[in-house]
């Protein structure tokens, strides 16, 4: 009889640390993967950040290319594009202003300046003057190339 009142304590005792062991083990194994969760979040994150500045790098490089052309709708067309980059990524917004002001500051072809140069720059100096105070992009009215009045959303 002595034997089997030792065997039950040491038996509890046996089970209670195996117990504990399991717990802990479990611990382990939720901790573990909830850093892999977080790692994951992180990573879809940072390849969201990239793919949108990616995205932002196009088309304020077409953009500015479109302000190069000879054809004064191009360069409308690249003003418009830089208006929509601005009022969707407010980090850039203080670039593309510096880009327009640049434009408008650039000289013109002569003292024979065409009347759709003039009409671009016109265009670009209504929209930093819409846009002059900080804050969210506004809706603009503004007039194209064509006399023609289009809403900028």
């Amino acid at each position: 009889m002595p034997n089997e009142l030792e065997r039950v304590p040491r038996t509890r005792t046996i089970l209670l640390w195996g117990a504990r062991l399991l717990v802990v083990a479990a611990l382990a194994a939720l901790l573990l993967a909830a850093r892999r969760q977080r790692s994951a979040e992180l990573d879809l994150v940072q390849k969201d950040h990239d793919a949108t500045e990616r995205r932002v790098t196009e088309i304020y490089g077409k953009a500015a290319d479109q302000l190069g052309s000879d054809k004064a709708p191009v360069r409308l067309a690249g003003l418009c594009a830089l208006e929509r980059l601005a009022g969707g990524y407010a980090e850039h917004r203080q670039t593309i202003v510096n880009v327009r002001c640049s434009y408008v500051r650039m000289p013109v072809g002569g003292p024979g300046e065409n009347l759709e140069e003039l009409q671009v720059r016109k265009t670009a100096q209504r929209i930093l003057l819409v846009h002059r105070r900080p804050g969210p992009a506004r809706p603009t009215g503004r007039t194209g190339a064509s006399g023609r009045t289009s809403a900028s959303t």
